[in-house]
Protein backbone atom coordinates (compact mmCIF):
# COMPACT_ATOMS: atom_id res chain seq x y z
CA UNK A 1 0.00 0.00 0.00
CA UNK A 2 1.23 3.75 -1.15
CA UNK A 3 0.92 6.53 1.56
CA UNK A 4 -1.83 8.89 0.54
CA UNK A 5 1.49 11.53 0.32
CA UNK A 6 3.28 9.42 -2.56
CA UNK A 7 0.32 9.07 -4.69
CA UNK A 8 -0.44 12.53 -4.76
CA UNK A 9 3.03 13.10 -5.53
CA UNK A 10 3.41 10.80 -8.13
CA UNK A 11 -0.49 12.25 -9.80
CA UNK A 12 0.99 15.88 -9.24
CA UNK A 13 3.94 14.92 -11.40
CA UNK A 14 1.86 13.06 -14.30
CA UNK A 15 -0.03 16.47 -14.48
CA UNK A 16 3.29 18.14 -14.92
CA UNK A 17 4.43 15.66 -17.66
CA UNK A 18 1.13 15.97 -19.32
CA UNK A 19 1.56 19.82 -19.59
CA UNK A 20 4.56 19.61 -20.59
CA UNK A 21 3.68 17.04 -23.34
CA UNK A 22 0.90 18.91 -24.37
CA UNK A 23 3.23 22.14 -24.94
CA UNK A 24 5.76 19.98 -27.30
CA UNK A 25 2.86 18.01 -29.14
CA UNK A 26 1.12 22.14 -30.17
CA UNK A 27 2.81 22.44 -33.19
CA UNK A 28 1.42 19.48 -34.66
CA UNK A 29 -2.22 18.08 -35.72
CA UNK A 30 -1.47 14.04 -34.42
CA UNK A 31 0.54 11.90 -32.95
CA UNK A 32 -0.03 8.71 -35.55
CA UNK A 33 1.24 5.26 -34.25
CA UNK A 34 0.34 1.65 -34.38
CA UNK A 35 -2.55 0.66 -32.30
CA UNK A 36 -0.64 -2.09 -30.34
CA UNK A 37 3.25 -3.42 -30.77
CA UNK A 38 2.53 -6.84 -31.33
CA UNK A 39 -0.48 -8.48 -33.65
CA UNK A 40 -3.39 -10.11 -31.62
CA UNK A 41 -2.97 -13.18 -30.04
CA UNK A 42 -5.18 -15.92 -30.28
CA UNK A 43 -6.79 -16.84 -26.85
CA UNK A 44 -5.38 -20.31 -26.08
CA UNK A 45 -2.62 -18.40 -26.00
CA UNK A 46 -2.77 -16.64 -22.90
CA UNK A 47 -4.09 -19.72 -20.70
CA UNK A 48 -1.24 -18.63 -18.17
CA UNK A 49 -1.52 -15.39 -15.94
CA UNK A 50 2.51 -14.95 -16.81
CA UNK A 51 1.98 -14.91 -20.31
CA UNK A 52 -0.84 -13.09 -20.45
CA UNK A 53 0.07 -10.29 -18.50
CA UNK A 54 3.32 -9.69 -20.77
CA UNK A 55 1.46 -10.17 -23.59
CA UNK A 56 -1.64 -7.50 -22.53
CA UNK A 57 1.23 -4.76 -21.48
CA UNK A 58 3.13 -5.14 -24.59
CA UNK A 59 -0.48 -4.93 -26.79
CA UNK A 60 -0.96 -1.40 -24.31
CA UNK A 61 2.20 -0.20 -24.76
CA UNK A 62 1.73 2.04 -27.32
CA UNK A 63 -1.16 3.62 -26.13
CA UNK A 64 0.31 4.81 -22.69
CA UNK A 65 1.86 7.66 -23.60
CA UNK A 66 -1.65 9.36 -24.56
CA UNK A 67 -3.10 7.67 -21.42
CA UNK A 68 -0.43 9.51 -19.18
CA UNK A 69 -0.43 12.83 -21.04
CA UNK A 70 -4.43 12.89 -20.94
CA UNK A 71 -4.51 13.16 -24.92
CA UNK A 72 -7.62 12.09 -26.75
CA UNK A 73 -7.56 9.34 -29.82
CA UNK A 74 -9.34 7.20 -32.80
CA UNK A 75 -8.05 3.80 -34.02
CA UNK A 76 -8.99 2.43 -37.11
CA UNK A 77 -7.99 -0.84 -38.47
CA UNK A 78 -5.84 -1.05 -41.70
CA UNK A 79 -6.41 -3.14 -44.58
CA UNK A 80 -3.98 -6.16 -44.74
CA UNK A 81 -3.73 -9.24 -46.79
CA UNK A 82 -6.68 -11.51 -46.70
CA UNK A 83 -7.46 -13.90 -43.99
CA UNK A 84 -4.89 -12.01 -41.24
CA UNK A 85 -6.36 -9.71 -38.69
CA UNK A 86 -5.55 -6.10 -39.43
CA UNK A 87 -3.00 -3.74 -37.33
CA UNK A 88 -4.83 -0.83 -35.95
CA UNK A 89 -3.36 2.42 -36.53
CA UNK A 90 -3.47 4.74 -33.68
CA UNK A 91 -4.37 8.83 -34.19
CA UNK A 92 -3.72 10.97 -30.92
CA UNK A 93 -4.18 14.31 -30.71
CA UNK A 94 -4.24 16.97 -27.73
CA UNK A 95 -6.99 16.94 -24.78
CA UNK A 96 -9.70 18.21 -26.04
CA UNK A 97 -8.99 17.97 -29.58
CA UNK A 98 -11.55 14.70 -30.12
CA UNK A 99 -13.29 15.83 -33.06
CA UNK A 100 -9.76 16.51 -34.34
CA UNK A 101 -8.76 12.91 -33.68
CA UNK A 102 -11.72 11.81 -35.51
CA UNK A 103 -11.73 13.66 -38.65
CA UNK A 104 -7.97 12.66 -39.10
CA UNK A 105 -8.77 8.97 -38.42
CA UNK A 106 -11.75 9.51 -41.24
CA UNK A 107 -9.10 11.23 -43.67
CA UNK A 108 -6.87 8.12 -43.33
CA UNK A 109 -9.78 5.59 -44.02
CA UNK A 110 -10.55 7.49 -47.07
CA UNK A 111 -6.93 7.44 -48.18
CA UNK A 112 -6.41 3.67 -47.53
CA UNK A 113 -9.74 2.22 -47.28
CA UNK A 114 -11.48 0.53 -44.67
CA UNK A 115 -10.51 -3.34 -43.55
CA UNK A 116 -12.90 -6.11 -44.26
CA UNK A 117 -13.99 -7.58 -40.69
CA UNK A 118 -11.29 -10.07 -39.83
CA UNK A 119 -11.98 -14.46 -40.07
CA UNK A 120 -11.99 -14.68 -36.01
CA UNK A 121 -12.65 -18.47 -36.14
CA UNK A 122 -8.55 -18.89 -35.50
CA UNK A 123 -8.45 -16.43 -32.91
CA UNK A 124 -12.07 -17.29 -30.41
CA UNK A 125 -13.12 -19.89 -29.76
CA UNK A 126 -17.18 -20.84 -29.92
CA UNK A 127 -17.21 -23.33 -27.48
CA UNK A 128 -19.27 -22.89 -24.71
CA UNK A 129 -20.72 -19.82 -25.77
CA UNK A 130 -23.98 -18.85 -25.53
CA UNK A 131 -26.28 -19.92 -28.09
Amino acid sequence: DEPGWNILRLEQRRTEVARIADEKLRPFDAWITPAAAVTAAPVSDLSDVSSALETTMLMGRNSQPGNVFGMCGAVLPIPGPKGRLPVGLQVMCRAGEDAKAVAIARAIEVLIGRADGPDLSGFVSTTGAAE
